[in-house]
């Protein structure tokens, strides 16, 4: 629905500002990040500056207030070349540029979403533009810059819109969940749980485990008539399509139950090969390094097979040789660790669910904490406890936190967040109870694939 209320201030002359189209139609509309304000930059030209810095025609600042610097029908500056159907091209002068403030470590706010979305519904409606016209640009792997397709994050749901997710009602154990929900999301997407949001609330509601990479710009799929956005967890990857928020689906859902092995095609591959490309590129960003081979999805692995039929989520690491006692084969998911020794590379072996006793142990355990940029203390309460408990593999160390007043050590696993108060004792976080608006969320049911073509971007 568009919003017509949106107020979009018009700074200086957008009529004369930027650069002619050169006759070229528009064809994209392409969504940026910039750590700069565009108030600031509106003060500049009120001031009387010449800028020479990035003028788009859009800028949502973080309080969701929303300038026009450029004309829809001119080109601002800044997108520049970028390669764009398979050859470089001036991306200024087919699209209609969007900045947001976003500064580093901080997450985008509610106000700013719906701004968004709000100055998205009315230039789609004005120039007959589809889903499939959102793109960002960013680096390929080889650096270059590129157009990929974007779908903007999903403003909170309806309900919560004049309302406290914890207000009045919420319990102090509820509270308590939410916090540590909270912290659960915070190793791998760097920001906490929205729970005014469907992917949260989803993932939590059905127990899927930790978020094992984010949701964002990178983790946009494009498959044949539809536009996914993606999220991985420790047991399950969770999407939507197009702007269908609510509509989120579960990719177990997706595998034919009669069929162990992997699929080869249909949307099913693609999102699970999306799923290991999202982790193990986490995984990078968090070690401060490439994995340099052995990192994508391989139908004939059988560590990938166990993997998805018993619902481990992805690869975070690489599959290599590990040196122990012994050569094992060793690979580390989003619920366990898999590993066999060399001379039995048709077996296969759990972390999860090895003895204490076995002369490997705790060399296993240390090299799963690595992913976790975690130090290993076998004799660490915490870690104990897990083992025992059997919830997956960390992906934090233990750490301190002040949660509703109180004072609580954490550490964050796949499949569960432990914690001690002030009582001294380690309890899990799952034994809390959710918040009601958790509790009795239901995704609805998503809409049908189109039948047409939606997307003639080829990016």
């Amino acid at each position: 629905m568009i919003d017509e209320s949106l107020m979009v201030e018009q700074i200086g002359t957008p009529d004369k500002a930027g650069d002619t189209r050169e006759g070229q139609k528009i064809e994209l509309i392409v969504i940026a990040d910039t750590e700069a304000a565009g108030f600031s930059v509106a003060a500049r030209i009120a001031e009387g500056h010449d800028l020479d810095d990035t003028v788009p025609n859009y800028w949502i600042d973080s309080d969701g207030s929303t300038r026009q610097f450029v004309a829809d029908d001119r080109a601002g500056n800044g997108l520049e070349i970028a390669i764009y159907q398979k050859r470089r091209r001036n991306i200024d002068r087919i699209a209609i540029s969007v900045l947001l403030e976003r500064r580093e470590g901080f997450d985008y706010s509610d106000a700013q979403i719906r701004a968004l979305h709000g100055l998205l519904d009315q230039v789609m409606n004005r120039h007959g533009l589809a889903d499939s016209a959102l793109a960002t640009v960013m680096p390929d792997d080889e650096d270059r810059k590129r157009v990929y397709p974007y779908l903007p994050p999903p403003p909170p749901l309806p309900e919560d819109m004049t309302g406290d997710l914890l207000g009045a009602g919420v319990s102090p154990e509820q509270e308590l969940w939410a916090g540590l929900w909270s912290e659960t999301y915070l190793p791998r997407t760097g920001a906490g749980a929205n729970l005014g949001q469907a992917f949260p609330r989803y993932s939590a509601k059905l127990k899927l485990g930790a978020p094992i990479g984010p949701n964002d710009k990178t983790t946009t799929v494009v498959f044949e008539n539809g536009t996914y956005s993606v999220q991985p967890f420790a047991t399950d990857l969770i999407f939507y399509q197009g702007t269908d928020y609510s509509g989120v689906r579960s990719l177990n859902d997706l595998y034919d139950d009669d069929a162990a092995e992997i699929p080869a095609t249909g949307l099913a591959r693609a999102l699970l090969e999306k799923s290991y490309a999202v982790a193990i590129a986490k995984s990078e960003q968090i070690l401060g390094a490439p994995f340099k081979t052995n990192k994508t999805l391989q139908a004939g692995w059988r560590f990938h097979l166990v993997a998805k039929n018993g619902r481990l989520g992805p690869a975070i690491s690489a599959n290599y040789i590990f040196k122990a006692s012994q050569d094992y084969a060793f690979q580390v998911f989003g619920a366990d660790t898999l590993y066999t020794p060399m001379s039995d590379q048709a077996g296969v072996q759990y972390l999860n669910r090895t003895e204490p006793s076995h002369p490997d142990f705790n060399a296993l355990w240390a090299e799963t904490y690595k992913y976790a940029k975690a130090p290993f203390d076998p004799n660490s309460d915490f870690h104990k406890k897990a083992v025992e408990l059997r919830i997956g593999i960390p992906l934090s160390a233990v750490y301190s936190k002040a949660l509703g007043g109180s004072n609580y050590q954490i550490q964050v696993w796949s499949l569960d967040t432990l914690y001690k108060g002030p009582d001294g004792q380690i309890k899990r976080m799952t034994d809390l109870p959710q918040t009601t608006e958790v509790a009795t969320w239901s995704p609805t049911a998503p809409k049908p694939v189109p039948t047409h073509e939606t997307s003639e971007m080829g990016f």
